[in-house]
């Protein structure tokens, strides 16, 4: 701007230099204007880098979900000296992940993996200890929260035989008598039982899904009634502590039969009463009109007890018969059939 103000001085009085000075002048005006469009421009990038960076700064602050535990499967065994393979499902944004595995004494430990899976060592585990564990997701922003636990038994053995929950009844693979079902099970830890509570868990697949629980918080058995016909179930038992899992069964099935037997009844049918029922000692039988043949069959057919009572009312011992659901059956001297379901409570 001096150099244009002092040619101006010195040839603005000439044509030839008010027309070089007007030139050189529009010349600066166009490269300001240029300069001006070039700031708008810069500005509008470092706009658009500004946003940019918040957007992705965001994105990396989006909470992560939770891992979903996958292997072993919760309340499975594994059997002491093998290889342990902790694994869960991939979470998005995370760049590490916590493990923390315990259980009911002194262990207590939190571990590390870049990975979705974590390997450890079980020669060190005591028999029939249960462990938990859990995993949460890490990035360099944020933390998940933990999952849901998954426990497991360590055992010498995960055999059913050896199982601490051994199902008694109904057999393996069997079908049914009724739709009525009696369920029973021993439990063995150290060689004595120390659940406080049982839960029976019943389905119509294997793998249990869609599955019905009931609680029983004394003894060992459950009578369940009306199944379905012509179905096929599997059922387990799980053993708690005051609330704490402590194991499982080995899963069993078995099948009801197709064409449900009528006319049996728990306590009473056609005027006779039977009474306590269940019953661990002696049953009455109230009610008979004539001299009748009786029988007590278990539910696979077998025959374990036959007599005559003989008058209106009638003691049947069942003291010998193990616990379980038996059906009584009736017939007078006129050929009339009747059934009554039976249980023997221990």
């Amino acid at each position: 701007m001096v150099v244009l103000f002092i040619y101006y001085s010195i040839e603005g009085g000439t044509k030839r230099g008010q027309m070089i000075f007007s030139l050189i002048f529009k010349g600066l005006l166009d490269n300001i204007a240029s300069q001006n469009k070039l700031i708008q421009v810069m500005k509008k990038l470092l706009l658009l880098v500004i946003l940019t960076s918040i957007f992705f700064n965001t994105k990396s602050q989006i909470a992560l979900t939770t891992p979903v535990l996958s292997s072993p499967s919760d309340m499975n065994c594994i059997e002491i000296g093998s290889a342990l393979t902790l694994e869960w499902e991939t979470v998005s944004g995370a760049t590490s992940y916590e493990i923390n595995f315990y259980n009911n004494g002194s262990t207590n430990n939190t571990f590390t993996s870049s990975t979705n899976s974590f390997n450890g060592n079980t020669s060190n585990f005591p028999n029939w200890s249960t462990f938990f564990w859990r995993v949460k997701a890490v990035n360099q922003n944020d933390s998940s929260a933990w999952s849901e636990p998954f426990s497991f038994k360590a055992q010498n053995s995960c055999d059913d035989s050896q199982n601490g929950v051994i199902l008694t009844q109904p057999e393996n693979n069997i079908t049914t008598a009724l739709t009525s079902v009696f369920f029973d099970w021993e439990h063995y830890m150290f060689g004595s039982s120390n659940a406080t509570e049982y839960i029976l868990v019943i389905a119509k697949s294997s793998n249990l899904s869609d599955v019905q629980e009931y609680t029983i918080n004394q003894g060992t058995s459950k009578t369940l009634y009306n199944l379905e016909p012509n179905t096929e179930y599997s059922w387990q038992v799980r053993a708690y502590y005051f609330g704490s899992y402590i194991e499982r069964s080995q899963l069993r099935s078995f099948q009801t039969p197709s064409d449900v037997t009528t006319g049996i009844e728990l306590n009473t049918n056609g005027g006779i009463k039977v009474f306590p029922n269940p019953a661990y000692d002696n049953i009455a039988v109230q009610g008979l009109k004539a001299k009748t043949e009786f029988t007590v069959t278990d539910l696979n057919g077998k025959t374990c007890l036959a007599g005559i009572l003989s008058t209106q009312q009638a003691n049947i011992n069942i003291t010998d018969l193990n616990k379980g659901l038996y059906i009584l059956e009736l017939l007078n001297e006129d050929t009339t059939t009747k059934r009554i379901k039976l249980i023997k409570s221990k």
